[in-house]
């Protein structure tokens, strides 16, 4: 059941894990055998990896570290393109403002969930038809 894997893991992670990288793989193997033997599942090699927490944790859009976590460079990247598009989008019909609105305020409900206010504040000031108001952003007309 998940509620006990979840303690298992708990159980795992309470250990000295950073003690050092020996200790890791020892762990790392327990997990394996636990996740085979309960579970019926194989962690990905490639992607499987012991590294130090400095370097951050990317996960679920997020680079995790130990104090903080951030949006990764990527969702970073993607949603500057797609704010950039988007008086294009919104002039040709493609795209309504409330569907622009409702994407990105999709997506800020995504990035709060990291310490990312410098980057939202920069996003809105660098483009000056969007605004953030009362928790949401909004699509301002572009003026001719």
């Amino acid at each position: 059941t998940p509620a006990t894997w979840k303690k298992h893991f708990k159980d795992l992670a309470n250990e000295e894990i950073l003690e050092n990288k020996e200790k890791a793989k020892e762990i790392l193997l327990k997990c394996k055998k636990y996740l085979i033997n309960k579970l019926l599942l194989i962690l990905n090699k490639k992607k499987t990896k012991i590294f130090p927490l400095s370097q951050g944790l990317n996960f679920v859009g997020f680079k995790t570290y130990p104090t903080h976590k951030l949006l990764r460079n990527q969702s970073k990247k993607k949603i500057k393109r797609k704010i950039k598009k988007m008086p294009e989008l919104i002039a040709s019909g493609k795209m309504t403002i409330h569907k622009a609105e409702q994407m990105l305020n999709s997506w800020l409900g995504h990035s709060k969930h990291g310490n990312n206010y410098n980057f939202i504040q920069n996003l809105v000031y660098r483009y000056s038809y969007i605004r953030y108001l009362n928790n949401k952003i909004i699509y301002v007309e572009k003026e001719e």
